[in-house]
């Protein structure tokens, strides 16, 4: 498993160094209280000032998923240094706006907790300026991740979010402990190698196949996706919402959140293989409903079960980012489509969590107001575990798709697989290996895939043959392609 890990890694260190340096800027722009602090809206209401930003980026993803079939600006080779620039001139707006707002706040984070700070035309466009840029670069830049491990497939996003992203909190925690004027340098710093690696990355693919994946593919709204999303969204904007107003220091408990997460995403998912159904609901949801279930009932002991909820956004995270993968390389669907609803859902339940969660405090203000918010979250995402999580489309999706599973094939072949897997009771070695050789693979790039040798390849293939009466590889793929033939007609959608 972690020479997997690790081989993964070293095959493609920029796609990793990227995607850190990417939630290193989610981090900083979208968690981060220097950049956007709380604001005095009256006397006796604040508000979080990133609410900006996700609002934009809402609509951003919005706009992303009505408009992917009506441009072209995708493919256009300028397009990432432009995202690049526009962050650059986000941060500089963003910059602007706390030192005429907070005067010094770069140099002396205490300014901020302090001054209620002033407004006027200027420093509303600024700040306005500086949520258009950081709301639509983050998108944008998600989508092209999106694209990338759509290529890649699930287990590719497993590998690399994990260290990506402990690394990333490792870094944003380090920083934090710096005057805030690191925090500025570190994002003006940000924006140019985190474009030359999305560049590189996107290399490593044809160019036209490569945006145009997915193009003609017949579209479906997926509900449950977007239900899933919303309320894993909203159960962290809850959080961020009292992280907040109540000006707890989450860098420490972070970092050992994401860490967990980590650890528990490589047993659950890599080493023991479990499907994307059991990991976001039986696990994801019930990792955050047991972290608001502390909450709630003793809010003294605030700190684990904050601690409970982020490992199970951070792991949720990873499973959503892991699903989008498998339904854009597995069922030719664009990665625009794929990434941008849910995701769009995501921000609008953080939104809501955090307007909640804020004005819950300042309005009530008891303890009692947020135990009651608490218990109705936990009884929410129970709830919707058990009415989400479904198996009877078992043939398809979620209920089939294991995110630490070699990568499946383009199309609908991952329902023989599964069903083939199943029915014939094959181990997971000789599930992937079934995969590979309906590709066509040779025993050698097997062999080199799956990190075994030639001989190892040749039993598994050989217990194969054995087990599904056929003699050759050939005929193993004419086998598959009848069963596909049979379940065809009848195929559910995808998102069911």
């Amino acid at each position: 498993m972690l020479a997997q890990l690790s081989g993964s890694i070293r095959q493609r260190p920029l796609l990793c160094l990227g995607l850190m340096l990417y939630w290193i800027w989610i981090n900083i722009s979208f968690q981060s209280p220097l950049l956007y602090p709380l604001v005095r809206l009256n006397p006796s209401i604040t508000a979080p000032s990133i609410v900006g930003p996700i609002i934009v980026s809402i609509l951003a993803y919005f706009v992303l998923g009505m408009w992917l079939k009506r441009s072209n600006i995708f493919k256009r080779r300028g397009y990432i240094p432009l995202l690049a620039a526009i962050m650059g001139v986000g941060i500089l707006a963003n910059m602007a706006w706390l030192e005429f707002t907070w005067p010094s706040s770069l140099f002396d984070a205490s300014v901020l907790s302090t001054q209620s700070g002033n407004s006027s035309i200027g420093k509303v466009a600024l700040y306005i300026l500086s949520s258009l840029c950081a709301g639509i670069t983050t998108a944008c830049l998600c989508i092209e991740w999106g694209r990338i491990f759509g290529e890649h497939g699930p287990r590719q996003v497993l590998f690399h979010g994990i260290v990506a992203y402990l690394g990333a909190a490792l870094i944003s925690a380090l920083i934090s402990q710096f005057p805030p004027v690191v925090l500025i340098v570190v994002s003006l710093l940000l924006p140019a190698p985190l474009a030359i690696c999305i560049m590189r990355s996107q290399r490593e693919f044809p160019r036209n196949p490569f945006f145009s994946h997915g193009e003609n593919a017949a579209l479906k709204i997926p509900v449950k996706f977007l239900l899933t999303a919303l309320l894993h969204g909203l159960s962290l904007g809850i959080l961020l919402g009292l992280f907040a107003v109540q000006g707890f220091e989450n860098n420490a408990i972070m970092l050992v959140s994401y860490a967990f997460a980590a650890i528990l995403l490589l047993v659950t998912a890599i080493a023991v293989k479990m499907d994307f159904n059991h990991l976001i609901y039986q696990v994801g949801f019930s990792l955050v409903a047991l972290g608001s279930m502390l909450i709630a009932f003793s809010f003294p002991a605030f700190q684990l079960g904050s601690s409970l909820q982020l490992m199970g956004f951070c792991y949720l995270h990873l499973l959503m980012w892991g699903l989008c993968a498998y339904f854009t390389k597995n069922f030719a669907l664009p990665a625009t489509w794929v990434v941008a609803w849910p995701t769009c859902a995501f921000m609008l339940g953080e939104l809501v969590g955090i307007a909640t969660s804020s004005l819950t405090d300042q309005m009530v203000g008891t303890e009692i107001a947020f135990m009651r918010m608490f218990l109705l979250l936990t009884f929410i995402i129970l709830i919707a575990a058990l009415f989400l999580m479904s198996n009877h489309n078992y043939q398809t999706a979620w209920g089939l798709a294991r995110p630490g599973s070699s990568d499946l094939p383009e199309g609908d072949i991952t329902t023989v697989v599964g069903l083939l897997s199943t029915s014939y009771e094959l181990s997971q070695r000789e599930t992937e290996t079934l995969t590979l050789l309906i590709r066509g693979k040779s025993r050698k790039s097997i062999g080199q895939a799956l990190f075994i040798s030639e001989e190892t390849v040749k039993s598994h293939a050989h217990n194969i043959y054995r087990k599904l009466l056929v003699h050759s590889q050939q005929e193993l793929i004419e086998f598959c392609e009848r069963q596909l033939e049979q379940i065809s007609d009848n195929q559910p959608s995808v998102f069911e």
